[in-house]
């Protein structure tokens, strides 16, 4: 062991300072990819702000608008930038409200959920059927 000692000011690299966040840092399809999914999770969680209409409510559905194609305009008035279904609901907040759905069925069934809370240990359960 002799010339062979480590100093206590050499620590080992942080996570910030890996292989993995390197290369991450410079793939432009990773951080494309990685914005991209943000902003659909920020789309998901602001759904009641960003969605045009509320789909989960029946009694905003307009069945004078149905099956309108995409970009048209309603004939009450406003404007469906994805056409309405057949009951005449917006397609756009229903696509916003459904990725908010989900995005909270996915995270409570996700096998890495140890990983990211650091507790490998024990994995988290999930209460649905078809997530074993």
């Amino acid at each position: 062991m002799s010339g062979q000692h480590i100093a206590a000011s050499e620590a080992p690299p942080s996570w910030w300072d890996s292989d993995l966040v390197y290369d991450f840092l410079h793939s432009p399809v990773a951080i494309i990819a990685a914005l991209i999914t943000l902003a659909l999770a920020l789309a998901a969680i602001g759904a009641d702000v960003i969605a045009p209409y509320d789909s989960s409510n029946p009694a905003a559905a307009n069945v004078i608008d149905a099956r309108l194609p995409p970009g048209t305009e309603g004939l009450i008035g406003g404007r469906y930038l994805l056409g309405t279904d057949p009951q005449g609901r917006d397609m756009l907040s229903a696509i916003i409200y459904g990725l908010r759905t989900s995005l909270i069925v996915g995270s409570s069934c996700s096998d890495y959920w140890p990983a990211i809370t650091a507790d490998s240990s024990t994995p988290r359960s999930c209460a649905l059927p078809t997530c074993s």
